[in-house]
């Protein structure tokens, strides 16, 4: 077994990532996919929110999924808020009702039998290629991954935006909706 070292940061994962990394493979605790950054996620280490980033091995043919009650919830309740996976998720309600979120291939009728393969690895999901830490904006819609690059200018162009949307946006749509209110006297 490798030797563990106590180093502090981001650097825990890391270590502790390389010392329990057969402990893993041996007792099967995660889904036989990629994942991108099951060991962070798992344990807790890290900025959150967390979003569990899955690879589907089996595309095109998704016969079962990782995804439902059961994962979404012990997931949640390791500080997860969300999936992105290009395989099959189930039990929608259940998922909702738990708070966690996911952005999925397909829905599926059955779970999937299971083991690991790799993680904290580059994964590839819809096209895209995710590193393990890479910041990710997902809503109903889809997601985008933010290049290493970007991030250092990231809080600036927030702070344009939400200046912009407050100077603009939202006093245009304040003047629309009350002319609309006063032509319908």
């Amino acid at each position: 077994m490798n030797e563990v070292k106590i180093v502090k940061g981001d650097n825990v994962a890391k270590v502790l990532d390389r010392a329990l990394l057969p402990l893993f493979v041996m007792v099967k605790v995660t889904p036989s996919v990629a994942l991108a950054p099951v060991f962070v996620i798992l344990w807790g280490f890290g900025a959150g929110p967390k979003i569990v980033v899955v690879q589907d091995l089996d595309k095109p043919r998704v016969i079962g999924a990782f995804w439902g009650e059961v994962n979404s919830n012990i997931h949640r309740g390791l500080g997860c808020v969300g999936t992105i996976t290009d395989g099959a998720i189930r039990d929608l309600d259940e998922m909702t009702n738990a708070g966690f979120k996911a952005l999925a291939r397909r829905l599926c009728v059955g779970h999937a039998a299971v083991h690991p393969v790799r993680w904290n690895c580059e994964v590839e999901v819809f096209g895209r290629k995710i590193q393990p830490g890479q910041l990710i904006h997902a809503d109903k819609h889809g997601f985008m991954a933010i290049p290493a690059d970007d991030e250092a200018a990231l809080l600036d162009a927030a702070k344009f935006m939400d200046a912009n949307e407050c100077e603009t946006v939202i006093p245009a749509a304040r003047n629309t909706a009350a002319e609309s209110l006063r032509s319908v006297k």
